[in-house]
């Protein structure tokens, strides 16, 4: 079955018998528009570095418009559990070990980052972790012991930790994930990969023909990212207070993005309302995939504030687009875009007021960071990160047949 225009119903058909190794991706419990963009690349990127006579199938939710992917990928729609955490159960335990039998897996590569002993006993499987939350003592401390957020919090991280070790490989996207993670499950260097991701191929900026200026051709700073808590917005919007108060000409600030945590949003709303800033902070909302590369090439400065990464992609969309950037210098941002921004302290609103300051009225600064994030776009690679699917596969696989000895 192909996979190029949409999703059909359906299993593969019989298994050639010259396919050496077949990679089965489960990516049916990616929702967020941030965990499709990543699993769109990665799995376009190890089926382009697929090695001869190995082939690459996808596990993904019925229901999905479109993949935008080759049309040669074998795109397998499957219904998402149903039933909350007994339908999840049922799904990591019984069904999509099934599911790696009937499509002949010999390596899994869950992106959930949940890892099953039924699954193991299938096939060959690699695993991965696309949240930090659970492995940062400061980000835990921001929710009561005692709560919802505190209990599924601590939940995932067992579980994680759990399917880290039953793992046969594990591909991590920064050497910070892999740091914080390694303080829960011990050493990973047997079967542990680090690779940063790469530049959205639809987010590479075209020089001979840029996109056209979204606000009106006036300046202004933005900052781009879903409504979380870790997000850090209220220090952003204190900041900019302060350095408004210093330099009356700064331009506005805009901030985009899904509003997952529609109380926090709420907050953000009270405290630019309280500090009289709604003619100069604005919030404007989600953006349409095709209009965000405007956004980040034409603010004078992109800022990216966030607390607690794995590796953002955002932070990749801002360098390929050449967008100036000025960000957290907590891991693992420093990683990510290297000598190609302006570095502040997150939790100081002192620090991001001089950021602030310094890339308005040093241009010459202002253009260098834009070119900087050119040449540190051209740096991070997907091609690298297929190889390393690859890599992590051949492992799984072999570690697979090892145990599996009779």
């Amino acid at each position: 079955m192909k996979g190029g225009a949409g999703f059909e119903q359906g299993v593969l058909s019989q298994r050639p018998g010259t396919v050496a190794m077949r990679l089965l991706f489960d990516t049916v419990m990616m929702a967020s528009p941030g965990g499709i963009q990543l699993r769109d690349e990665l799995v376009r990127s190890a089926h382009e570095h697929a090695p001869e006579h190995c082939d690459v199938v996808v596990l993904a939710r019925s229901g999905a418009s479109r993949w935008p992917g080759s049309d040669e990928l074998n795109v397998v729609a499957v219904d998402p559990p149903k039933g909350r955490w007994v339908g999840k159960w049922r799904w990591y335990h019984d069904i999509l070990p099934r599911l790696a039998k009937v499509h002949g897996a010999d390596v899994l590569y869950s992106l959930s980052g949940i890892v099953s002993t039924g699954l193991c006993r299938s096939s060959g499987v690699i695993t991965t972790c696309n949240n930090m939350t659970p492995f940062m003592p400061e980000m835990l401390r921001t929710y009561p012991l005692i709560s919802r957020a505190g209990f599924r919090y601590a939940m995932l991280r067992h579980v994680v930790v759990k399917s880290i070790r039953r793992a046969d490989a594990v591909v991590l996207h920064s050497q910070h994930a892999r740091t914080m993670i390694e303080r829960c499950s011990g050493d990973l260097s047997a079967k542990a990969l680090v690779v940063l991701t790469g530049v959205p191929r639809d987010m590479k900026l075209d020089r001979s023909a840029p996109p056209s200026h979204p606000y009106n051709r006036r300046p202004y700073f933005f900052y781009l990212t879903a409504i979380y808590r870790y997000k850090n917005h209220l220090r952003l919007i204190e900041a900019y207070r302060q350095a408004l108060n210093q330099q009356s000409s700064l331009p506005d600030f805009l901030v985009a993005g899904l509003p997952y945590d529609r109380g926090y949003l709420d907050e953000i709303r009270a405290a630019i309302a309280k500090s009289g800033l709604e003619n100069r902070v604005k919030y404007i909302g989600v953006l349409d995939r095709a209009d965000i590369p405007a956004w980040i090439y034409h603010a004078d400065v992109n800022f990216f504030a966030s607390l607690c990464e794995t590796n953002s992609v955002i932070l990749a969309e801002i360098l390929g687009l050449g967008g100036v950037l000025a960000c957290s210098n907590v891991p693992p941002m420093p990683e990510i875009v290297s000598y190609a921004a302006e570095l502040f302290d997150p939790y100081s609103a002192e620090s991001m007021k001089g950021a602030m300051l310094r890339l308005w009225n040093d241009r010459h600064r202002n253009a260098e960071l834009g070119s900087l994030a050119s040449k540190r776009a051209a740096e991070l690679s997907w091609d690298a990160c297929g190889r390393a699917i690859w890599l992590a596969a051949a492992r799984a696989h072999a570690a697979f047949l090892e145990r599996t000895k009779k």
